[in-house]
């Protein structure tokens, strides 16, 4: 099963009441705030709607592995990885840093040389990044 990792990259001044009950189902509080999720049809079209807030891809095992090293307090993070890829899980909240070398920018897109929207593979190097 394919997890999808997804990071808030903006805060939340000028809402869409919308945006924010949907960040907030997903337990997107705050800034830096990053959450795991299956990918499914579902959680596609929340993801959807708050696409302009936030920046996601497929997280690899490695580094799921790594984030529940750093930022969780699981006591074994490879088996709880494997369980989460095979299985699909609960939404799992982790609080970040702000990236090194910071974002480009948190207005464009990601195809157009900024950070918001859909990065699929990349959101690896991200996450490393901000861990």
């Amino acid at each position: 099963m394919k997890l999808l990792a997804v990071i808030r990259i903006r805060g939340d001044i000028n809402l869409r009441k919308e945006v924010s009950s949907t960040l907030k189902l997903l337990g997107l509080k705050k800034k830096h705030n990053c959450v795991v999720i299956p990918d499914s049809k579902i959680n596609q079209g929340m993801v959807r709607k708050i696409k302009d807030y936030v920046t996601y891809g497929e997280i690899d095992k490695e580094t799921l592995v790594s984030l529940l090293k750093s930022r969780s307090n699981a006591e074994n993070p490879e088996k709880t990885a494997k369980e989460l890829m095979e299985k699909g899980t609960p939404k799992i909240v982790f609080r970040l840093h702000p990236p090194r070398g910071g974002f480009k920018s948190i207005k464009k897109t990601f195809k157009s040389k900024g950070d918001l929207g859909y990065r699929g593979e990349e959101i690896n190097k991200l996450l490393k990044r901000m861990m």
